[in-house]
């Protein structure tokens, strides 16, 4: 083991809160914000900037996307909740192996892992952004936050609360405008239109 730096026995506990309290307001905020979060991948994601498009709940990269978690490699361990992310997006195994080795994963491995939820070109990617992020704005605000929030329980959660959970909120969903349209519309053989609830 490499011996540890000057004046690097002890760590300031007030750095240590202050990052913490960073990352809640980045990523934390991105993982638990009420609506679906879509993140647009031009480029490389590393580090900090992988933990943040890990936290969103779609991604979509160009042809140039590239994923690489990076800390090993720089004698760090790693932050921004990516070992937490990765482990529920590509499995332990995956994630051991993409922490441990540190492999530049391209966009076409990106997606076959599941990183990315949409591929496209360069040109295309701010339109094909827009479009998934339209699609769910114009959706059912209510009824897509609660799934969301059905989704983080579901990570920490035994399935009968879990089940519990969905249920309260499958109970919401169905007394609201949204809901009321949506059936009203399959009846009619028409596309419901949102009311944002």
């Amino acid at each position: 083991m490499a011996a540890r730096a000057a004046g690097a026995d002890e760590i300031d506990p007030t750095a240590a809160a202050e990052q913490l309290e960073h990352q809640k307001l980045t990523a934390g905020a991105l993982y638990r914000a009420r609506t679906p979060v879509v993140a647009s991948l031009p480029g490389a994601a590393a580090g900090a900037g992988l933990g943040l498009a890990l936290a969103a709940d779609l991604r979509v990269g160009s042809a140039r996307a590239l994923m690489v978690t990076a800390f090993a490699s720089v004698g760090l361990s790693g932050d921004f909740g990516v070992a937490w992310l990765l482990q529920r997006l590509v499995g332990p195994a995956k994630a051991r192996e993409l922490l441990f080795l540190n492999p530049r994963v391209d966009a076409q491995a990106a997606a076959d892992l599941g990183l990315l939820d949409r591929l496209c070109t360069e040109e295309d990617l701010s339109a094909t952004t827009t479009a998934l992020a339209r699609q769910l704005a114009d959706g059912p605000r209510g009824a897509l936050a609660a799934i969301k929030q059905n989704l983080i329980d579901a990570a920490d959660q035994t399935l009968e609360d879990s089940m519990a959970a969905e249920i309260r909120r499958h109970k919401e969903c169905g007394i609201t405008a949204d809901h009321i349209a949506a059936v009203a519309a399959f009846a009619t053989k028409q596309r419901a239109v949102s009311n944002r609830s």
